[in-house]
């Protein structure tokens, strides 16, 4: 799917979420709020705290974060975004009020357990015959810390002759390792917490080469509810930290 079919599709799903808001909650208690596909878990145990606390109801899409970001600037909607890397906001100073931080974000390889590739190091991943898959840099957060990894691996040639799919969203890519339809892809460290992913293992990147970033929450320029929008990001700021790292994310 292109990313403007996507772009589109998150569109279709932000109008039926406005129709609901209209026909359902007249007091404009309602956010619409933006979440890298890869922090879903964590922000639904957020999204179910925050709500039970206050009288605001949350509606989130999730998707790639430039997928997102894309839809944003597209719609002119919105009022709080939480992609997978601070870097994506170096792409839309004027889309963004603030932004505070929550946790660190470590990128990790993983490869299936049953591992007929022999995949016991990253250096293994420039082997001859190594499927790879990393994220689509105009889609999600992911692939443009999965580029910044390469340009500094003194194996970037043969890594990157092996990759044969760029994914939109996390979620992706690690469908596509535990469908063995690549042998190994670079994915979040936290998301070797999920209970579905048992049969995938984690190799870390060396650390001279690794790029490990913040995931921030920002309220949008965008916002008609800038009052409780800041209310959500200082939720996510404070309390949400503990559930982020409950997920197995990283912090300072």
């Amino acid at each position: 799917m292109s990313k403007r079919m996507i772009a589109l599709a998150l569109l279709l799903v932000l109008g039926v979420c406005m129709l609901f808001v209209v026909e359902c909650d007249p007091k404009d208690k309602t956010l619409i709020v933006y979440v890298g596909k890869g922090m879903q878990k964590a922000m639904e145990e957020v999204q179910a705290a925050f709500e039970q606390k206050h009288d605001i109801i949350l509606n989130i899409i999730y998707a790639g974060s430039a997928t997102c970001l894309s839809t944003i600037r597209d719609t002119g909607r919105g009022d709080v975004f939480v992609p997978g890397s601070v870097h994506i906001f170096e792409n839309a100073p004027d889309l963004i009020d603030n932004h505070q931080y929550v946790a660190l974000h470590v990128p990790m390889v993983c490869i299936h357990k049953d591992n007929p590739k022999e995949i016991r190091s990253f250096d293994d991943l420039a082997k001859p015959g190594v499927r790879i898959s990393v994220g689509n840099t105009k889609m999600c957060s992911m692939g443009g810390v999965a580029d910044a990894i390469l340009s500094r691996s003194a194996i970037k040639e043969g890594i990157t002759k092996n990759i044969v799919i760029r994914s939109p969203t996390v979620v992706e890519l690690l469908n596509l390792v535990v469908r063995k339809e690549v042998d190994a892809a670079i994915i979040w460290k936290d998301t070797m917490y999920w209970p579905e992913l048992k049969n995938l293992k984690g190799i870390e990147i060396p650390p001279e080469i690794i790029e490990t970033t913040e995931i921030r929450v920002a309220v949008l320029t965008s916002s008609e509810h800038k009052e409780s929008a800041q209310l959500f990001a200082d939720f996510v700021a404070s309390e949400g930290k503990t559930i982020f790292k409950e997920h197995g994310f990283s912090e300072k």
